[in-house]
């Protein structure tokens, strides 16, 4: 602020010497003209100056400062970020439900309209919606993909074997899958994948590289589900509020279980910058010294 009114004064002095030189024009909208574009030269500036690169020095103690008052840093960052919220999972992709290929099933169905048609489909993932199964597949009769509704199916069959009760079939293929398992087992571990994303969103976005470190971990616990499952769950794992960080940490100081996971993910998050963001930076340090022995 002083700058800004410094700038504004030294302006204000040229511009008394300006109108010094056109004071036999008494032309008082040049006048004004002319202070304005000095104020406003002068405050653009400022603010060019002000966005100029920190020293490492100035870094360093910013970065000292955050981890003392994380808090208020990281909260601010994550209302600006729009998040998104925590759903329920309700789609398995196919090759974490036990299929080493797209599978190939025909069938008899019954349309929106009441037509009865029959059917090729290649299937590509089963969805799970308010305790209805739906098929997400590629239909050969009209080319192009389609969801199915389990209950409007009348026959099907899968290599030439027709599957009684196809809602039963395919709704215990997806409480099977691999899929529903890493959601269960993350749901499970909740806090801890939390306070990954914590950590890998503190700046506002999540690289590549942070989410292939928690799928590194999600791959620890389930060793057959797929990259892109595992990275699709990571995309979904909600940013707490700086409440609920504090309340999961209080939590795991006193249960010890998870705490080498998560100080292992922690270390491997942080040092992947060669300079870290000083809000990554401060959440780090924060959890550091909060879970260690």
């Amino acid at each position: 602020m002083k700058k800004i009114l410094s700038f504004i004064f030294l302006g204000f002095c040229i511009f008394i010497v300006i109108a010094g030189f056109l004071e036999k024009q008494k032309d008082f909208s040049t006048y004004f003209y002319i202070l304005l574009f000095i104020v406003l030269g002068a405050m653009s500036i400022h603010k060019l100056r002000a966005k100029k690169e920190m020293t490492a020095d100035k870094k360093k103690a910013l970065a000292r400062h955050i981890s003392r008052n994380v808090d208020s840093y990281v909260q601010g960052g994550q209302k600006e970020a729009g998040y998104q919220v925590e759903e329920e999972f309700d789609t398995v992709n196919i090759e974490d439900a036990g299929f080493e290929e797209y599978p190939k099933f025909s069938m008899s169905y019954i349309d929106s309209s009441g037509a009865a048609t029959k059917r090729n489909i290649i299937l590509k993932s089963i969805t799970l919606k308010e305790d209805k199964v739906y098929l997400n597949a590629h239909c050969l009769l009209r080319n192009e993909d389609r969801m199915f509704l389990t209950d409007r199916i009348k026959r099907i069959e899968y290599e030439n074997e027709v599957i009684n009760q196809p809602v039963v079939y395919f709704y215990d293929i997806f409480m099977n899958s691999d899929g529903y398992a890493l959601y269960k087992s993350m749901e499970n571990k909740a806090d801890v994948f939390k306070l990954f994303i914590f950590l890998a969103k503190a700046d506002g976005k999540i690289a590549k590289a942070e989410t292939d470190v928690i799928v590194e971990y999600i791959k620890r616990l389930l060793p057959k589900i797929s990259n892109k499952t595992a990275e699709g769950a990571v995309k979904d794992i909600p940013v707490i509020s700086i409440a609920e960080f504090n309340t999961i940490l209080k939590k795991f100081k006193k249960e010890t279980a998870d705490n080498a996971d998560i100080l292992e993910v922690y270390k491997k998050l942080y040092e992947l910058k060669k300079t870290p963001d000083p809000l990554e930076r401060g959440v780090y340090e924060k959890v550091m010294t909060s879970l260690q022995v």
